[in-house]
């Protein structure tokens, strides 16, 4: 339902500080992801934001009385969710699209319990994007661990709410478990000149795994979090979203 000026004004008024925080926010987005080594606390900070900003709505709420709904650019992933299907089925895949300690990591799937099961890249086609709205961006099945999937949406949370972004809490759904567990697997570390992929085979059979905090190091969960990150400040419709707010913020100052 479209809104009539009257209710178009006086939205945009009341979510005029939101829009204000956006913009600052979008900005910070950016130089985070523009970095080559992005350390996995400005990580885990980015996360409360992309939770305010995409699960709770910010951006929706600042859109709707300024330009209607938005669309997001997700990347296609129907290769990668082939191949997980196929048999024998990998025990790990993502859909993750970073670029790296000077290089771009794009899909990883692991088929067996050794480095030769260890795929990078396939079933993934980083250049093939689509567009969809913010509900089904947020759904959008990233990561597999052990047979089930999990959505942008477990994983914005998680990392805001347990993963030492906002909270400390102990995860409770059997999304954040398997989370969990991906995050103590699976890995990138900074080398002198690069990365290097580590996955722990022995800690996928653990129930409850203990994390590691090392300098340089950044989980699963947190590259999907840079991955989202990208993907929210490359989008058209963010870019218009921005546009229109800084000719409202310069139009107050006069």
């Amino acid at each position: 339902m479209s809104l009539t000026p009257e209710q178009s004004a006086k939205f945009r008024a009341e979510s005029f500080e939101a829009g204000c925080a956006l913009v600052d926010d979008l900005t910070y987005l950016r130089e985070v992801v523009a970095k080559a080594d992005p350390s996995a606390a400005e990580l885990r900070r980015i996360s409360v934001l992309l939770r305010r900003i995409l699960v709770e709505r910010d951006l929706a709420k600042v859109a709707a009385p300024r330009m209607g709904k938005v669309a997001l650019t997700v990347h296609d992933l129907h290769r990668l969710y082939k191949r997980v299907e196929e048999k024998p089925n990998p025990i790990f895949a993502t859909g993750t699209n970073i670029v790296a300690f000077t290089a771009q990591i794009a899909g990883l799937i692991v088929h067996r319990t050794d480095w030769s099961g260890m795929q990078v890249g396939a079933g993934f086609d980083p250049d093939a994007v689509a567009e969809c709205r913010l509900d089904n961006f947020l759904a959008q099945r990233i990561m597999y661990v052990t047979g089930e999937w999990v959505s942008r949406n477990d994983i914005i949370k998680y990392v805001a709410n347990f993963g030492h972004g906002v909270h400390s809490l102990q995860p409770r759904e059997n999304a954040d478990k398997l989370i969990r567990k991906a995050r103590a697997c699976a890995s990138i570390s900074a080398l002198e000149n690069g990365f290097r992929l580590n996955f722990d085979f022995e800690r996928l059979s653990i129930t409850d795994p203990p994390l590691k905090f090392d300098k340089g190091h950044i989980d699963c969960a947190l590259m999907e979090i840079l991955s989202t990150a990208r993907l929210l400040t490359t989008t058209r419709d963010v870019h218009e979203l921005e546009t229109l707010m800084h000719r409202e913020i310069t139009d107050a100052k006069k």
